[in-house]
């Protein structure tokens, strides 16, 4: 399994752009460091990262989404990200993050992201 040191926001806008909005969506970070946007459940299958669920019909997601989000989403699942890298990923523990704490610029992030993955 090849892990990759970080995903971009321009990936992150354009899985939020494709998403849809007639649903629930979870925003998650995959055990490979990808973004994906899954349909809602309550089950017990657990990711990498998994960001707050963006409820339907919210505007957040979908081809008509401004994306006014964007930076603070992206902010807060790389910082989720890193936190896997270094606690969680030898046990496949997930993450969870509703927000950004913005103790670290996403330059240091993606940096951090890197060293972990060497």
């Amino acid at each position: 399994m090849s892990v990759k040191a970080f995903f971009t926001k321009e990936e992150l806008a354009r899985v939020l752009k494709e998403g849809n909005d007639e649903r629930n969506n979870s925003l998650i970070v995959d055990w490979e460091g990808n973004i994906q946007l899954v349909p809602f459940t309550n089950d017990s299958k657990t990711y990498a990262v998994r960001f707050e669920t963006f409820v339907a019909g919210n505007g957040y997601v979908g081809a008509r989404s401004k994306l006014n989000h964007l930076d603070g989403t992206y902010q807060a699942l790389l910082e989720g990200w890193v936190s896997y890298l270094q606690y969680g990923q030898s046990k496949h523990i997930g993450i969870y993050r509703d927000y950004a704490e913005y103790k670290k610029s996403i330059e240091e992030l993606q940096q951090e992201a890197i060293k972990l993955i060497s």
